[in-house]
């Protein structure tokens, strides 16, 4: 998005400067060539702004989502499940039997 602000900045400064040539007779043309290529790039970037800014709201979503575990293929993966655990005490050590309800 810094591309597209900078953009627009260098081709405002090449709008102004082409208009300020126009008033010069000798060099009229160059101005109006200055002032049409600094018009395109002016919208080009005004686009390119809008495009960023849709782009860094889809990423935004797109982590709320991811975030919040709306996908179904997440809820599937964060299904718990509960084991009965029955822990016997020996002399040397505790043996355990795991047992899925």
């Amino acid at each position: 998005m810094v591309f597209w602000i900078l953009g627009g900045g260098l081709s405002f400064i090449l709008f102004i400067i082409g208009v300020i040539i126009l008033f010069f007779p000798k060099r009229r043309k160059v101005g109006a060539i200055m002032v049409g290529s600094g018009m395109v790039l002016m919208i080009a970037s005004i686009v390119g702004i809008f495009i960023a800014f849709k782009s860094l709201n889809d990423v935004s979503n797109s982590v709320i989502n991811y975030s919040s575990g709306t996908n179904s293929s997440e809820s599937s993966q964060t299904e718990s499940k509960v084991y009965d655990v029955n822990l016997k005490q020996t002399e040397n050590q505790i043996e355990s039997k795991i047992n899925e309800n």
